[in-house]
């Protein structure tokens, strides 16, 4: 449902790692190079909060009503995890 909240861990890109192009790195393919490379520079976990959209034809420089309605609770998802975190 638009607004609706997505909590995305690194498991759920694995299956799209690729390496044809440096210049079409994905998600998976950034993380999984930089925990290659620089692995002590690298987050132990990584989240990613998508939320759901309520238009996908228009783009504009506007939210959406519940896309909009959703950023406070982003936010207070970020502000708890890091208050977990330490």
């Amino acid at each position: 449902m638009p607004g609706d909240l997505y909590f995305l861990e690194e498991k759920d890109f694995e299956r799209a790692i690729h390496g044809s192009s440096p210049h079409g790195i994905n998600i998976a393919t950034a993380l999984a190079l930089g925990r290659k490379l620089v692995p002590e520079q690298m987050p132990k976990e990584v989240v990613f909060i998508a939320v759901e959209a309520e238009d996908v034809v228009n783009v504009g420089e506007k939210l959406t009503p519940r896309v909009e309605a959703a950023v406070p609770k982003v936010i207070e998802e970020i502000e708890r995890r890091v208050a977990l975190s330490g």
